[in-house]
This record gives C-alpha cells, sequence and structure tokens, in this order.
C-alpha cells in the first residue's frame, strides 16, 4: 500500500478466512491522527496494569507538538475487537543499518528524552492483539519493512509475556527505583547528613516544591541555567541549546498550569523540584507524577556547590517528601545512571525486542543476530569448561 493510497487514516480487515476474524486494525499518523484517537487512547490507559509515563496520550503529544518526534515518519496503530481498543502502538519508520545491511525498521518512537516506550495493552486480549498486529503489518504495512523493533520496553509492562515466544530479546539497562517502604541503610543516612552539614555551611538549604503556573515557569528557567552550567552545556546537548527540547518540556509543563485545557484529562502531572542555599538554586530535578510513582526525568546542579553533593542531597529530599505517609508509592530513576547505587535501589531490566520480516534482508538480519545471541550465550559456558579442565588437570603439591 502506497502513501498516496493510504491518506491520513486507514483501515484493513483480514478478510481471507472472515469466521476467523476477531479485530481491526486501524492506522493514523502525525499530531492530527494522535488527536483523533485521545478518547480511544486514555480509555486503554486506565487498563494498563503495570503503568509508565510512556504509556499517556499527553506524553506523546507534547513529543509531536513540539517536533522531537517527526510527525510524517510517525504512525499509531489500534487493534479492536467490535468497539473495544485491545492494543494501541506508536511506530516509527525508520531506516536502520546492522552489519552492512540497510534494514527498514517499524519502532517504537525513541529519543535521548523519550528514555523508555511502550505499547499500550488490554490485560485480556492483549497478546493476542499484538499477534494479529503483527500478521496485519507482514501483509497490508503502509510502508514496506524488514524488521519490528520494541526498544527500552520496562520487562513488567504487559507485552512482556505475549513477546517471549519470538523475535530476539536483550537487555538494554535496568531501571532502578526507591519503594517508599524501603528502609535506608545506616551508612547511606550518615554520608547524606555530612553532605548536607557541608552545604548549610555556606548557608540555610531548603528544598522548593513547583508544580503549578508562575512556580512552575519560574522553576524550569531556572532548571535550564543549572543544566546548562553542567558538562551537557560544554558538550552542547543541555536542553536550552536546542528549541524542540525546550518546547517538548513547555508542553509537559502545561499539564500542570491551572489555565491550560491540557491539564483538564492529564493523567501526567508536572514538577520541578529546586534545591536553594542561602535563597540561590543549586540542583533542580524535572520530574512528572502518576498516581503512585514519581518520574526523576533530568537532573542538574550548580558547577560551584558540586563538593557538597547537592544532586544526592536533593534526591533524598524528594524521597522523603514523596513518601511522607505513603508506604506504596515508588521513586523511579528511569535511566540506568549508576550514582544512585548508594541507595541500593532496587532494578528491573529494560528490553529491546526485534521482530523480523519475511524479506531477505529480514531473513539475513535475524540469522545474525540470533547467532551472535546464541555465541554470546556459550563462550562463557566454554570457557568455564575450559578452566575447569585445566584445574583438574594440574597436579597437586606434594604428589
Amino acid at each position: 500500500m502506497s502513501e498516496d493510497d493510504k491518506g491520513n487514516t486507514c483501515c484493513c480487515e483480514t478478510d481471507r478466512d472472515s469466521q476467523a476474524v476477531e479485530f481491526q486494525v486501524h492506522c493514523c499518523k502525525g499530531l492530527q491522527g494522535l488527536l483523533e484517537l485521545e478518547s480511544q487512547w486514555r480509555e486503554l490507559e486506565k487498563r494498563v496494569p503495570a503503568w509508565y509515563f510512556c504509556h499517556t496520550f499527553d506524553w506523546y503529544r507534547a513529543a509531536l507538538s513540539a517536533g522531537v518526534l517527526e510527525e510524517s515518519a510517525t504512525y499509531f496503530f489500534t487493534v479492536r475487537s467490535g468497539t473495544r481498543t485491545c492494543l494501541l502502538v506508536p511506530l516509527q519508520w525508520r531506516v536502520r543499518h546492522f552489519s552492512g545491511m540497510r534494514l527498514r525498521c517499524w519502532e517504537i518512537p525513541q529519543h535521548p528524552h523519550l528514555p523508555l516506550s511502550a505499547a499500550l495493552m488490554d490485560s485480556a486480549q492483549g497478546a493476542a492483539a499484538l499477534a494479529y498486529l503483527l500478521g496485519w503489518l507482514r501483509c497490508a504495512a503502509p510502508r514496506d519493512w524488514d524488521c519490528l523493533h520494541f526498544p527500552r520496553q520496562p520487562s513488567e509492562t504487559a507485552c512482556r509475556a505475549s513477546l517471549r515466544p519470538a523475535g530476539v530479546v536483550r537487555e538494554r539497562f535496568r531501571n532502578k527505583y526507591l519503594a517508599c517502604a524501603t528502609q535506608q541503610g545506616d551508612v547511606v543516612s550518615r554520608q547524606l547528613r555530612r553532605a548536607f552539614a557541608r552545604l548549610e555551611q555556606d548557608g540555610a538549604v531548603e528544598l522548593v516544591e513547583a508544580r503549578h503556573d508562575i512556580a512552575l515557569e519560574t522553576a524550569f528557567v531556572q532548571f535550564l541555567q543549572l543544566e546548562r552550567d553542567g558538562w551537557k552545556g560544554r558538550r552542547g546537548s543541555a536542553i536550552a541549546q536546542h528549541a524542540e527540547l525546550i518546547g517538548f518540556y513547555r508542553r509537559l509543563i502545561a499539564l500542570g498550569t491551572e489555565a491550560s485545557p491540557l491539564r483538564a484529562n492529564a493523567t501526567l502531572l508536572p514538577v520541578i523540584y529546586l534545591l536553594r542555599q542561602a535563597g540561590r538554586p543549586i540542583a533542580a530535578v524535572f520530574a512528572v507524577q502518576g498516581a503512585s510513582t514519581c518520574y526523576l526525568l533530568k537532573i542538574a546542579w550548580a558547577r560551584r556547590a558540586r563538593a557538597g553533593s547537592p544532586g544526592k542531597v536533593l534526591i533524598e529530599l524528594i524521597r522523603q517528601q514523596w513518601c511522607r505517609g505513603h508506604p506504596g508509592r515508588e521513586l523511579n530513576f528511569v535511566t540506568g545512571v549508576t550514582w544512585v547505587e548508594g541507595w541500593s535501589p532496587d532494578s528491573r531490566p529494560v528490553l529491546s525486542r526485534r521482530w523480523f520480516n519475511t524479506t531477505l534482508r529480514g531473513r539475513l538480519a535475524w540469522l545474525l543476530m540470533k547467532s551472535r545471541q546464541v555465541l554470546a550465550d556459550l563462550v562463557p559456558r566454554l570457557r568455564g569448561r575450559s578452566a575447569a579442565r585445566v584445574g583438574t588437570s594440574t597436579p597437586k603439591s606434594g604428589a
């Protein structure tokens, strides 16, 4: 099916065996297509068993509105059973290079500022709907493809069980989180008290939380200044140096603005935490909050205060405030940063899963990737056996 034939929306049903058809696949493209899906998306959000910020309609609307995601290559596929939406998958069409091959890929959108990804699945029919979508893409996708890629997917999302039997799976990083019911160790507590005392030598330290309107906008400006002050500013990757990223975060901020029409249905609320020393901000965290989880997306601190570990002090103060009186909550660090190990956080694997089409390039890529995976599992075993043989063949001293 060509782009000209497809237009902005399309509907396809597999009618070869009408008696077996239970699902219908619909696809739409870009921001306009997303807006048409809002009611379905929000209804399915409520039925997602393991909820993440990357499931939300608001998250994708912000990314498309700001240009972080390319509209012309971003599609939304829904699978319905009757009037009930069972599966919603955002996919971008991309060309990727693998072992010298040019692969045409459908993949859940990924970006440095979209740290996790997931499809929305109904717990009852999601697995069957996903299998149906995969078959539909092979015969009726709006663009030719060799690979279907679900990157950066938290292992506990609903897709996990349905994706396990097929495809190639690889762990990307560990998604770290602190459960509020977990007690902090004495060593960590002492280290944080010392860091707090060092900071207070240069002025009173306080935590400020910005959630609404002017306070949120003012805190965002201070957050941008702090982030640009560090290594990101020197390397050119700071948010303040990229207009589309500023727009993306401002769209998230709009979810917390009282006058904004976006706030009424928002399931994701922004909050910026500031650590101030003698009235001046020395560290900041941009976070979004769901019902029971606070996701710490970005952290920044002033170079002049880094000897006092302002970032760690700020994280601890956020943890105390978020968890106070709510043992069922958790603080999520999203990406696999190493400096949070002092809290001994729990972690969940974030996985990458790929399926390959029956095209020539798809078959070759699957064969190469599967061979690499088998070798990666086999080599440690062979080394272990070799070491065991050497150990048993070495004569004992004094024999």
